[in-house]
């Protein structure tokens, strides 16, 4: 998504079982967030990423869920909620801003809710820490690790909804309707991230109230959605 407005991005099943499109000899990115540098030209008015909204999406087995392109300027209402980042190399890199001056007015309005996200330990989530306080970030399930990312902690300075979770549990069958089948190849589909009926997941999210549906087409609550891509089994 690169110089991008008003973009929706929902219900893909984003996954990778062999290295072909791997880049650079590491697999590829799931989704990517960009925005070109300045134009140079005079009187060209640069483009801002807006708008953004990126939900029920499951990610599997990418480099990383969400990442950013290195030559980020600004961007602004960039909404990433209701997804589910399995086994990922790197689950989320969120960009870097470099606002110039009387450009401040784009800043703020960014949230990172509701998601199931597969903390790697040898390619840690980065949210730059200038730009932490641009993001409202509440009710993600953090899986691989006991504790929730520094930068990734719930916002305390505005209104909060469920809290955020760490799992140290990395068994697919403690969250989603993944059985054997699931591992062999060929069978790896989005049923298989559905919710198991003991999942963590169950209830545990924050009321998104446009958001009326799953991955799978089953009704969100209205009071206690559910984190994922699913509300539920498939």
């Amino acid at each position: 998504l690169d110089n991008t407005r008003n973009i929706v991005v929902k219900n893909n099943f984003l996954y990778a079982t062999d290295d072909t499109y791997n880049r650079n000899g590491r697999p590829a990115s799931a989704i990517q967030l960009g925005n070109e540098d300045w134009p140079k030209q005079e009187g060209i008015q640069p483009i801002p990423t807006q708008n953004i909204h990126v939900f029920n999406n499951i990610v599997v087995n990418a480099g990383t869920g969400i990442d950013d392109y290195r030559e980020v300027k600004y961007y602004s209402n960039v909404s990433i909620y209701y997804n589910t980042f399995w086994n990922t190399t790197r689950s989320i890199r969120l960009p870097q801003q470099h606002v110039p001056h009387g450009h401040e007015s784009v800043l703020g309005s960014n949230y990172l809710g509701n998601n199931l996200i597969w903390y790697s330990q040898s390619h840690p989530p980065q949210l730059y820490s200038s730009n932490a306080k641009q993001w409202r970030v509440e009710s993600n399930l953090w899986v691989n690790t006991n504790k929730i990312p520094q930068a990734f902690r719930d916002v305390k300075h505005v209104p909060r909804g469920a809290k955020s979770l760490a799992s140290q549990h990395t068994s697919p069958g403690t969250y989603f309707s993944y059985n054997q089948l699931c591992s062999q190849p060929g069978n790896l589909l989005p049923d298989c991230f559905g919710l198991a009926d003991t999942s963590p997941c169950l209830s545990a999210g924050s009321p998104v109230p446009w958001v009326k549906s799953d991955f799978f087409g089953k009704q969100r609550s209205a009071t206690k959605p559910s984190i994922s891509a699913a509300e539920g089994a498939p």
